[in-house]
């Protein structure tokens, strides 16, 4: 009591509780006037459920003390006062970070919506809209033609790097140029659609698609089987859509026969480099090794790069963008999920292009240095050829 006129509550709280620690030799009375004692020290200190649990210690021991009673209702008023209070505080903290964060997304929205407008890209009615995609709120197109889904695909991932910050292909550009890395006869030389590119880059008077690849795939026992395909056609073939063309010129070999062959140079001999390269369907896990010198290549020339991922079931979401990050590239856009998969006729369980990762420029790892960074990947259960 003395601690209380003194009105140094947290002593009188450890006074009583000496008291109590040889509760088991107290009569009832003088429990329950420690009990109260330390009640009242509890509310002094604004300590409302702490003083409520010892009131209700009281009770339990002698349930007709008045004076516990009288304390309990006073107490709890003050404490559901205390709670109502607490919660209106709070309710307007949160009102206030969700203004804020409601401020930031939609600040983030206009930006993300500006570069799409900056992107030279065009959506048709009939496509999927990226902005409702990316919030969940439009459903991927179930694509039966292959060929229409490939297409759109590589123009959506365009616009996938816009709105990171990267316009690749912007709407004052009258001329775009794409590569597509590591390609076959059965994918991208039958099913890409010039067309269908330019109709969704009305901006673009000139589209030029260069397919390096068909050397085929290696088989089980490490033995490369040849691309169905037996001649390639010669030349440049174009596409025209009014007064716009597109031009496709396929040639077989590596990427790194194409740089040799300064095949991105102009007549001058000057480098011209393209603005995007695609890499569909790479199985990167059994190709490392192979896929290394492009790789190596397009991050040194910090060419933005698309890969696409593989059929269903595919391996590739997990482990890609480990795999490329440790081959030195930084990404750009870190994998998500493609609007327009293409789905096998019959089954639309069966797909391909289900996921892109986009990469630009980083610290490209040797070739010296390939062997150590796979015996890294094995030691954490990464398996590559």
């Amino acid at each position: 009591m003395a601690y209380m006129k003194k009105e140094d509550y947290q002593a009188a709280d450890r006074c009583v509780d000496k008291a109590l620690a040889r509760r088991e030799a107290l009569p009832p009375h003088l429990i329950t006037k420690a009990l109260y004692r330390k009640a009242s020290a509890q509310r002094c200190m604004k300590r409302l459920d702490a003083c409520l649990e010892t009131l209700k210690g009281l009770l339990e021991v002698e349930s007709n003390h008045a004076a516990a009673k009288q304390m309990q209702q006073e107490v709890e008023r003050d404490w559901n006062k205390q709670c109502r209070d607490q919660k209106k505080n709070f309710r307007k903290l949160f009102d206030k970070l969700s203004g804020e964060d409601k401020q930031a997304e939609e600040q983030e929205r206009h930006a993300r919506q500006a570069l799409r407008e900056r992107c030279a890209v065009r959506w048709l009615q009939g496509d999927v809209d990226s902005e409702t995609f990316a919030l969940g709120s439009s459903p991927a197109c179930v694509e039966k033609d292959w060929g229409l889904a490939l297409s759109r695909t590589v123009l959506w991932a365009l616009e996938q790097f816009a709105v990171e910050g990267h316009v690749c292909v912007s709407t004052e550009e009258s001329r775009a140029a794409f590569c597509f890395v590591g390609v076959s006869s059965t994918c991208e030389l039958r099913w890409l659609r010039p067309a269908e590119l330019l109709k969704r880059l009305p901006t673009v008077q000139c589209l030029e698609l260069e397919l390096v690849g068909f050397l085929g795939e290696i088989d089980p026992d490490n033995s490369r089987v040849p691309d169905p395909v037996k001649e390639l056609p010669e030349g440049v073939i174009e596409t025209q859509l009014e007064d716009r063309q597109a031009r496709l010129r396929a040639t077989k070999g590596s990427l790194e026969d194409a740089v040799k062959q300064e095949m991105f140079c102009d007549s001058e001999g000057k480098e011209v480099l393209p603005q995007m390269c695609f890499i569909a369907h790479p199985q990167l896990h059994r190709y490392y090794t192979e896929f290394h010198p492009a790789i190596n290549w397009l991050i040194k020339k910090c060419i933005p790069t698309v890969v696409i991922g593989a059929s269903h079931p595919d391996p590739s979401w997990k482990q890609d963008e480990h795999l490329l990050q440790k081959l030195g590239a930084t990404i750009v856009v870190s994998k998500r999920e493609n609007p327009y998969p293409m789905c096998l006729p019959g089954d639309s369980t069966v797909k391909k292009c289900s996921h892109i990762i986009g990469f630009c420029g980083g610290k490209a790892i040797e070739r010296d240095k390939l062997m150590s960074a796979k015996i890294e990947l094995l030691s954490q259960d990464y398996v590559v050829r």
